[in-house]
């Protein structure tokens, strides 16, 4: 007889959720929207299943893709099962994450994977440390082969970087492929077929364009009135729908003719700027595009594909060298997981054995598999198992790690046929009134990518409800932007605590700049994400001690650690730099130098947790949340054990620490990316920044563009180094607008995630300019729009000198030597833009840097900012007058130049201007990579004789440029 589910939920099971719990399908997927109960349905299910007899716990296969996931599907089964099993037979389930189930596969069937038995899974701090240790030597043994790739990124800086990051990238991506191999010879190149008519890229271009003039065409009959301009417009649009070929495209006349005899008056505001757009951003650009003959574009093809051919070459030389290096050392990363897990699968043998051990297979968050993943996925369930796979491909929002939501929604079983589909549609999360917000917003949206099923519905939706539950504020500026969250936070009380309410943005740059608004009015916030924690401050200081300790000459670090941790005054710094110490001051001294000599001997014997841990503690920063959570990532960490290995890892950039801080504070308001909020859900959620364009975030400012892609492969734009001309960019313009398809598709579902957080309070705050007639949005907003706003662009603040860019302690006098642009934005001398909002470029508190790398060159410009200059150029600009980091605008050949000069001193008609440096090259090399930003920086200071020098960190030196 079957036994009793016990339960401790008060809500019996929906009729959806028995439908899912009971059914009789050996295979079957369940669609399940947010918020609709889908770990306690899966739970339900399996206790259903064991109480009934059909399964034992040992013949459960339970896979998810994190910690905290597996955490609480353990924790529900329990409850599900209450007294029907003792909780050690608990054990006996596989419940676990996707890559602890492959490691598990690895080491026990060890021969057949070719791995070490006693393999090690290394972390992302070692892997990245193997990584950047084995890159540079990989170029240099390649480089006969590599020649030309390295020239082309190379060529503007002369670093490896952006290479080194494109290789790494690519590499990542090759570990999601089913069959890299496979992958490499019949896709990668695919982006270069010779045939012009054939491309695909070109295709893509040429898709996009004419998806954009039905777009217009459908926009213009909508707003315009008879006249002849509506007819030639809607000609223009049926001209571009006509052409089938780039050779088509070059042809076309694409002229919008001026309007007569006042024809524009008589139509709607929206044609006239439909009619602008449409002739801006479609009728210009075409003829731009496709004015290369196709001769150019076939020679421009194979000269690239010939690029992309070496960087394919280089990115398996390098693949070969990290899979070695991990194999001399014993260690697996996770991608190595799940490939040498799928080599287990492909034995008959290894994959029966492993078969027989489970009857029933369940599968969480099927929308975030990879191919890779699904394959595993496919020959675990075979034909035979019980499988149910769970997701919901509206919250598919990781293609950024090559997972496909198009696989989840097709999956086949064993005949080829589509499983069958059991929907959870009732949300047990957010009130009726948000509910019905989210089904408006997304149901015009999703339908065009994917079936789209509505959260069910209690009765009619109530425009009175939704709009007490749900706000939309519309502000430009991002300190207006941030005032509407304060105001909203403080308006929210009693009815919410602070740890309540969540402030989600989707990307997190401005983060920090929020956290400090909110903490100046007396709100406390933490940013909850995994940030490098060698960049906070704190760990920064603590670094600085040891750099300090173990190095006596290192100046910077000693003056860093007698400021902020021997609590030396400017002036105590300043006599001690002059050797005029008196009896307190040389006791001070003393005693600082002792300490640092203990600390000196221990760093020699000691592992690198337990020096900075007692570090910590001697200064009283133990207790501090990022610098308990920092010790805590590098207690086990190998590649930490001695001082001196650590420090090195850090001067040359070669490690970072992963650490979430905000986790650990109770009672504050939550600042997050909406990725990380997935799975989350808070009573109060306000949307921040959500006009935030999203060509911005994605803005590369590098000479060379690669966009890569599973089904169009790898495609580089790039300037001809030797002739510095812009290529042809039509292949790279069509993937891009390929992938701006697919993002936008992301981004609605980014969206959807973002608007099922909240339980019973939604704010949307973000600039909120209406474009009803919209050809692609670009933000959240705008996706949001047609819904209307509430018109908030001029806010109040409550405290608005804090909004200033620049801080209240410190006066910068205004040099009227240069010019002064509008706004305090720091950019390259070569800009060739106007200024940008300042509060993009909002200025965090000081963070004190390591001795290396760019982190030391930030600290260091503050120094000389705000403190003493370094001796050389104290007595260079001795009787000058002396401005510090002062901004100017001037034009040139049409051509905004904007930038910040570290120092400028000025006497009579005599000016010395002085750029400091911390880059790491000969006095001679610095010379010749500067010389240009230095003679741009002296036509700012024009009627002046001017001397151009570099301040060298490095050597120490002052270096004088001529030009």
């Amino acid at each position: 007889m079957p036994k009793n589910i016990p339960t401790k939920r008060v809500v019996s099971p929906t009729v959806e959720q028995q439908k899912v719990i009971a059914t009789s399908a050996r295979k079957f997927k369940v669609s399940a929207n947010a918020g609709s109960g889908k770990t306690f349905t899966i739970m339900q299910r399996i206790a259903h299943i064991i109480a009934n007899g059909s399964s034992r716990l040992d013949q459960l296969l339970v896979l998810t893709f994190t910690e905290a996931s597996a955490k609480d599907m353990r924790k529900k089964l329990k409850e599900q099962l209450g007294d029907l099993v003792k909780p050690a037979e608990l054990q006996a389930a596989t419940i676990g994450t996707f890559h602890s189930f492959c490691a598990s596969i690895v080491r026990a069937w060890f021969t057949i994977a070719e791995v070490s038995p006693s393999f090690v899974v290394m972390d992302a701090i070692e892997s990245e440390k193997i990584k950047a240790s084995i890159f540079e030597q990989v170029v240099l043994e390649q480089y006969a082969q590599i020649a030309k790739v390295v020239d082309l990124f190379t060529a503007s800086s002369r670093k490896l970087d952006q290479l080194r990051d494109v290789v790494f990238a690519l590499q990542d991506f090759l570990d999601t492929r089913e069959d890299r191999t496979a992958w490499l010879q019949n896709t990668a190149l695919t982006a270069y077929e010779p045939d012009v008519d054939r491309n695909p890229a070109i295709q893509a271009l040429i898709d996009y364009y004419h998806h954009t003039a039905e777009k217009y065409r459908t926009f213009f009959l909508e707003t315009g009135t008879l006249s002849p301009m509506l007819d030639t417009l809607v000609d223009l649009c049926n001209q571009i729908l006509a052409a089938k070929t780039y050779a088509e495209f070059g042809r076309l006349e694409l002229t919008v003719p001026d309007a007569k005899n006042g024809e524009l008056k008589t139509q709607s505001d929206a044609f006239r700027k439909l009619r602008e757009d449409f002739r801006d951003k479609v009728c210009r650009v075409i003829p731009e595009i496709c004015k290369y003959p196709v001769a150019q574009i076939t020679a421009d093809i194979k000269a690239e594909r010939a690029v992309v051919e070496q960087l394919l070459i280089l990115v398996q030389a390098f693949d070969r060298a990290y899979q070695a290096k991990k194999a001399e050392s014993r260690q697996l990363d996770f991608s190595d997981l799940e490939k040498y897990a799928l080599k287990v699968l492909a034995n008959p043998e290894a994959l029966t054995a492993i078969r027989a051990q489970f009857k029933y297979i369940f599968v969480d968050e099927g929308q975030d598999t990879n191919p890779v993943q699904f394959k595993i996925i496919n020959l675990l369930r075979g034909d035979d198992k019980f499988f149910c796979i769970v997701g919901d491909v509206k919250q598919s929002i990781y293609g950024f790690r090559a997972c496909e939501p198009e696989i989840f929604e097709s999956l086949k079983d064993e005949d080829g046929n589509l499983v069958p589909v059991l929907l959870l549609g009732k949300n047990f999360r957010s009130t009726d009134p948000i509910l019905h917000f989210v089904n408006k917003v997304m149901q015009p949206l999703i339908p065009h990518y994917m079936d789209y099923h509505k959260f069910t519905e209690i009765g009619a939706p109530d425009p009175a409800a939704m709009k007490a539950a749900v706000v939309i504020e519309s502000a430009k500026k991002l300190p207006a932007q941030m005032e509407l969250v304060y105001q909203h936070i403080k308006a929210a009380s009693p009815t919410f605590q602070w740890q309540d309410i969540v402030v989600l943005t989707e990307a997190g740059t401005h983060l920090v700049a929020l956290q400090k608004y909110l903490s100046e009015r007396g709100i406390t916030a933490v940013i909850d994400r995994k940030t490098n924690a060698l960049n906070e401050p704190e760990i920064v200081l603590l670094n600085q001690f040891l750099f300090a300790a173990m190095n006596p000459t290192n100046d910077m670090a000693r003056y860093i650690v007698l400021q902020y941790l021997f609590h030396f005054t400017p002036d105590e710094l300043a006599h001690f730099r002059l050797g005029r110490l008196d009896a307190d001051l040389t006791e001070k001294v003393a005693h600082s130098d002792a300490v640092l000599t203990k600390y000196r001997t221990l760093g020699r014997t000691s592992a690198t947790y337990e020096v900075l841990t007692q570090v910590a503690t001697e200064f009283g920063m133990l207790e501090m949340p990022v610098v308990n959570a920092f010790l805590t990532a590098i207690r086990s960490t190998r590649d930490f054990d001695t001082v001196a290995r650590y420090l090195y890892l850090i001067e040359h950039e070669l490690v970072k620490v992963e650490v979430n801080v905000g986790a650990a504070v109770q009672n504050a308001v939550r600042l997050m990316t909406i990725h990380n909020s997935k799975g989350l859900e808070f009573p109060m959620v306000i949307l921040f920044n959500m006009g935030n364009l999203w060509s911005s975030q994605n803005n590369d400012h590098s000479n060379v563009k690669v966009v890569y892609d599973k089904k169009m492969g790898v495609c580089i734009s790039s300037v001809d180094t030797e002739n510095y001309v812009l290529k042809s960019p039509v292949l790279h313009l069509g993937i891009k607008k390929y992938h701006d398809e697919l993002n936008v598709q992301e981004k609605i579902r980014l969206l959807y995630v973002a608007l099922t957080r909240a339980k019973k309070k939604m704010v949307i705050i973000g600039d909120g300019k209406r474009n009803s007639y919209l050809v692609q949005p670009n933000s959240m907003m705008q996706l949001i729009n047609p819904l209307g706003v509430i018109e908030h662009d001029e806010i109040e603040l409550s405290s608005p000198q804090t909004v200033a860019r620049s801080t209240a302690t410190v006066t910068v006098p205004t040099c009227p030597v240069v010019g002064q642009p509008e706004t305090l934005v720091k950019q390259s001398v070569t800009a060739l833009a106007t200024a940008e909002d300042p509060f993009q470029d909002y200025v965090t508190p000081v963070k004190f840097a390591d001795a290396g790398g760019k982190a030391f060159g930030t600290a260091f410009h503050r120094q000389v900012q705000y403190g003493d200059l370094p001796e050389a150029v104290a007595d260079l600009v001795a009787g000058y007058t002396v401005y510090r980091e002062i901004p100017f605008l001037y034009t040139q050949d049409h051509t905004i130049v904007q930038g910040i000069m570290d120092l400028l001193a000025v006497r009579d008609h005599n000016a010395i201007i002085v750029d400091y440096k911390t880059t790491r090259l000969p006095q001679a090399q610095l010379v010749a990579k500067y010389r240009e930003q230095l003679r741009l920086y002296a036509q700012a200071v024009p009627n002046y004789q001017v001397r151009a020098y570099i301040y060298s960190t490095v050597h120490k030196a002052l270096i004088e440029v001529s030009f």
